[in-house]
């Protein structure tokens, strides 16, 4: 895998490599108001930047911040915290020493009250490269995953740790983190994604089968965590698929129910030679086995006649529903230069096939005789998807263009947007991320430039609606009609969600659980006047209970569409 890594990141120059986890790059997070967080490792330490919706720096961001030197900070990862603020894992290493290092940024480069300035120490142990699993507790708190050589250095684990929310081991967990898996082989790049429960379900690619006789090849596996650290499923994880060959860089999201979509590379030419296989999809139900109707080792995804598929790891993002997008690019067999390569987006129901109006071979958004590279796909708030790509018109140089295409749920494209894409920018792109900006659109961004010694250019950020356009004046940001805005987050109880309409129209609004049950119908005005509104919900279902503590969505529809508020209680 690191070869892979090293040759593509050679391609994309200084970074664009790193793969996706769920909507948003390992080194990009969104902050719920249109603006983005971005971390990016260099040579002279690990550095963090924040960037408002409407593209100027947040406080104290003038350009990007040093977060981390003196513990010579590597493979670093970042998630937002679901309050507005943004998590951050990464190795550090000092002499022969290891180290897991955590930070949780707010606006304004101050951390979060009870984290330190420059990271908390999770674990000290030697720490193996590669991607650190990241993702919110929904309390404040923080999940970690990392490859762990305590054991042997030939002989790689997958180690977890729950940080709570005032930046100490979360009770019941080790101090040196929790063994997800310690079986014989290699297991490489843990991914999360937090479950309905407040836990996480985590998946790696494992080397458990190495040398059987019924699979010579990596598989993929996961193992779903309770908050307090105890294993749900069977020791050692299970197994998502076993198919012949290898099975390697899996992405995965929660299906909201307990569950989990997992994505990986599979591939169909002897590791570790790059790029030769398909795209393989699986959901996992809340106790660990196959959902019913989908295959047994997974999904293929693509057409098996473009047996070259460039892809280190998918990218994977929920479609409300159980089911899940990816994308890939891919070309027939021949040269890594060779075309014609095309980017592609697939569409899979939670019952595993492919969604109605979705040709099996995926939806194609650019096809050209050189290199396209997949950069991201975001949710747009309406069931579909927002598809990022970098056409590279030269190689030698790296000059890139970067397009956007979005998807309705059925494949088409979406109204208002051109059948070729919209082109970004053409220039040298470095660390080049997308991130969903939760008003139905995305944010961008990239550094102009690396200059010498490892110091970074300019960092630079542009946003796009979901109706197509660029950088759009946001007179009142951000209400405007889009996503609504919840105050306070987390809240004890009561909230307040405010949103605007841009023409009388009826409201209603509802709330639910994570599991899609209704918890409160808030009521329905037949019309309200256009302009600013507030909702307000007391926290309390329909039989005047107050809801326990959790994640839940308050669905308000205007103008003929839902738009939905997510709420954080925390009693």
């Amino acid at each position: 895998m690191r070869i892979r890594m090293m040759m593509l990141a050679t391609m994309l120059c200084a970074g664009s490599a790193h793969a996706l986890d769920g909507t948003t790059s390992p080194l990009a997070a969104p902050d719920r108001a249109g603006g983005v967080y971005r971390l990016v490792p260099a040579a002279k330490g690990l550095w963090v930047w924040h960037s408002l919706g409407d593209g100027s720096p947040a406080i104290g961001y003038a350009t990007a911040q040093l977060v981390d030197s003196t513990h010579a900070p590597s493979w670093g990862t970042i998630a937002a915290d679901g309050f507005g603020g943004a998590l951050i894992s990464y190795r550090a290493v000092s002499g022969n020493a290891g180290q897991v290092r955590t930070m949780r940024a707010q606006p304004g480069l101050a951390p979060a009250p009870g984290w330190a300035m420059h990271g908390d120490q999770a674990a000290t142990t030697p720490v193996g490269p590669g991607y650190h699993g990241l993702a919110s507790d929904f309390a404040g708190g923080l999940y970690t995953a990392w490859q762990d050589f305590r054991t042997s250095y030939n002989d790689q684990n997958v180690v977890l740790q729950h940080m709570s929310s005032t930046a100490q081991v979360a009770s019941g967990w080790p101090l040196e983190g929790l063994f997800v898996c310690d079986a014989p082989g290699d297991q490489y790049d843990p991914v999360l994604a937090t479950d309905a429960a407040g836990g996480v379900i985590a998946s790696w690619w494992d080397g458990r089968a190495l040398g059987n006789t019924d699979d010579t090849g990596f598989d993929i596996w996961a193992q779903s965590i309770a908050p307090e650290g105890s294993v749900r499923w069977a020791a050692n994880g299970v197994p998502v698929t076993r198919a012949a060959g290898d099975q390697t860089d899996p992405a995965i999201i929660s299906d909201t129910q307990g569950g989990a979509l997992i994505a990986w590379t599979e591939q169909t030419a002897p590791f570790p030679q790059a790029g030769y296989g398909r795209i393989g999809m699986q959901r996992l139900n809340s106790t660990g086995n196959i959902t019913s109707n989908w295959p047994t080792d997974g999904l293929l995804l693509g057409d098996a006649a473009l047996t070259r598929v460039l892809a280190t790891q998918p990218a994977l993002v929920s479609d409300a529903q159980g089911g899940g997008y990816t994308m890939w690019a891919d070309a027939p067999a021949g040269s890594l230069s060779g075309g014609p390569w095309t980017t592609r987006v697939q569409h899979v129901a939670a019952n595993g096939v492919i969604a109605p109006g979705w040709p099996l071979s995926g939806r194609a958004v650019a096809t050209a005789n050189r290199l396209l590279i997949p950069l991201g796909l975001v949710t747009d708030g309406q069931g579909g998807v927002i598809a990022a790509w970098l056409d590279l018109l030269d190689e030698t140089t790296s000059t890139q263009r970067l397009w956007l295409q979005r998807l309705g749920p059925s494949g088409g494209t979406a109204p208002g947007w051109p059948s070729t894409g919209i082109q970004v920018t053409e220039s040298a792109l470095n660390y080049a991320a997308m991130v969903e900006d939760h008003f139905g659109g995305a944010t961008l961004s990239w550094f102009g430039a690396v200059l010498g010694a490892g110091e970074l250019g300019p960092p630079i950020a542009r946003r796009i609606t979901h109706e197509g356009v660029l950088d759009p004046y946001w007179g009142g940001y951000p209400y405007v009609d889009g996503q609504p805005v919840t105050s306070p987050t987390p809240s004890p109880g009561a909230v307040n969600i405010t949103f605007a309409l841009p023409t009388p129209s009826s409201v209603e609004a509802r709330v639910f659980d994570l599991t899609g049950r209704r918890v409160r119908d808030l009521g329905r005005t037949a019309e309200a006047a256009a302009g600013r509104r507030t909702q307000a919900w007391d926290g309390r279902n329909d039989a005047g209970e107050a809801v326990p503590a959790g994640l839940y969505f308050v669905r308000i529809r205007w103008s003929e569409r839902d738009h939905t508020a997510r709420v954080v209680i925390a009693r």
